[in-house]
């Protein structure tokens, strides 16, 4: 089927319908000199209730406060949009007139409304029911046998409204994964990764940061950096009430975070497939809650996914489970930084023989106010996002013990960050060098000792924002 939008309005569509019916019309001769006429004489937005019976199950729409309410046989949460516009649609459905006489019910079952018929449509109005039943389509016509609506009149219907009908409830289907919510409305997420007996939890504190609820089954999964990092040094776990958090990383919280925010369905899975033994899955707490269970990849980029605890699945962007389904080490806090440099109003970089480059946070993003005059001025507005960038996601390598005296060999390269907040440090100094007992590149914070192997990376491109700074080259 072509991808190219169709040229026609959809607000054509009901005028064909009209045009459809009005050809029956005429070809039958004897109709009903009043001609197509809506089914359902009351407006869209007055409908309270409305309940689908068909091939495909039954499907009940409820109006509540701020929405609807997906129910029946296949639950979900419910598409304000695509109810709407199915609402619109049957309201503005047209009918034939009588197309038989009042004997006709004595041989229902020519007209497939034996019984319940194909489908039958319920719609509530002010505590009223009104009723339309469909039955076979008619070969010659390819129109819709039909009556009810408070008529005991054989009339018929098109084609476009029994292909609305068999549709459902895909197409009232919430398109998004949770409708409305933000990255920062939890404070609580649960985590749950392949191969784990229990969830992990994560909670946000006032400064916006993440911490892990220490646990023995959490700790056999938090990594060997994170191991060695608490086993030496404090500043990055807490104790309260007797429970031990760890820190973690912010910005794979906010990542995963802003992916589910994004998460657009792309495809609703057939019945058949049931949602699988626990692997990835999150939980989410705060203003709302929500749930969604992980399956297989079908390709790179659609992922089986099930949102909370509805039994039918749907598909959603690939990237959600190959970037944060990792395990529980990639999201603890193992960075260099304490802080993401988001949170800082300056920092600098610094080295003796080289002289000194200032970044100062604006709402323009980052700029460099020292030297005022820099030797490429434009190479360095570009090279300052990326610098920012790079340190934030600069990961300790091993960690030593602390050191009370400098262990770096010169050259030695000096970090510094001021930032004002809740649970920040208002200044941070770090000098980055080669280790004197070692020879591998470390950082070490010279206010606590702390000492960390780092990527040689860190050095080097120190270097390179320095030189092209004062206009050195190599």
């Amino acid at each position: 089927m072509s991808g190219r939008a169709s040229a026609i309005p959809r607000s054509v569509y009901p005028l064909l319908g009209l045009l459809v019916l009005a050809g029956l019309w005429l070809w039958r001769g004897d109709g009903d000199l009043a001609g197509p006429r809506v089914i359902f004489d009351f407006p869209a937005e007055s409908i309270e209730a409305c309940t689908v019976r068909g091939p495909g199950g039954r499907t009940m729409l409820t109006r509540e406060p701020g929405g609807w309410r997906l129910g029946g046989d296949k639950p979900d949460i419910a598409d304000v949009d695509g109810i709407a516009h199915l609402m619109e649609g049957l309201t503005a459905t047209l009918r034939t007139g009588a197309v038989a006489g009042d004997d006709w019910r004595t041989t229902s079952e020519d007209y497939g409304l034996d019984g319940g018929g194909i489908f039958e449509v319920r719609l509530t109005v002010g505590g009223s029911v009104s009723r339309l039943r469909i039955g076979a389509q008619n070969p010659a016509s390819g129109l819709f046998y039909a009556t009810g609506t408070g008529s005991d009149d054989l009339f018929m219907v098109g084609e476009d409204v029994v292909g609305a009908l068999h549709a459902l409830p895909n197409t009232v289907r919430a398109t998004m994964l949770w409708p409305g919510f933000k990255r920062d409305d939890p404070d609580t997420v649960r985590l749950h990764f392949d191969g784990a007996d229990t969830w992990d939890l994560a909670v946000r504190d006032g400064g916006g940061r993440w911490w892990l609820r220490a646990t023995d089954d959490s700790r056999a999964r938090t990594g060997r950096i994170s191991d060695d990092y608490h086993a030496r040094y404090a500043d990055r776990r807490k104790t309260e009430a007797g429970v031990e958090w760890l820190r973690m990383r912010d910005r794979e919280m906010a990542g995963l975070l802003s992916y589910l925010e994004d998460a657009r369905v792309r495809d609703f899975l057939a019945p058949e497939f049931d949602a699988p033994d626990l692997g990835f899955a999150v939980r989410i707490a705060g203003s709302v809650a929500h749930e969604v269970v992980f399956g297989e990849l079908e390709t790179e980029n659609r992922a089986r996914a099930w949102r909370d605890g509805y039994v039918d699945g749907l598909v959603l962007p690939g990237v959600i489970p190959r970037e944060c389904a990792g395990g529980l080490s990639e999201y603890l806090h193992t960075d260099l930084l304490d802080r993401g440099l988001a949170f800082a109003d300056s920092f600098t970089l610094s080295r003796a023989d080289m002289g000194l480059v200032r970044f100062v946070n604006t709402d323009r993003g980052w700029i460099i106010s020292e030297p005022a005059q820099p030797a490429d001025p434009d190479r360095m507005k570009l090279m300052a996002g990326d610098l920012v960038h790079f340190l934030d996601h600069v990961a300790i390598e091993r960690v030593f013990d602390p050191a009370a005296d400098d262990p770096l060999t010169p050259p030695r390269t000096t970090i510094q960050i001021w930032a004002t907040g809740p649970g920040v440090p208002p200044r941070t100094v770090i000098r980055c060098g080669m280790h004197a007992d070692t020879g591998v590149p470390v950082a070490w914070y010279s206010d606590d000792g702390r000492l960390v192997q780092v990527d040689r990376n860190l050095l080097i491109t120190s270097q390179t924002i320095l030189m092209a700074a004062v206009g050195q080259r190599r």
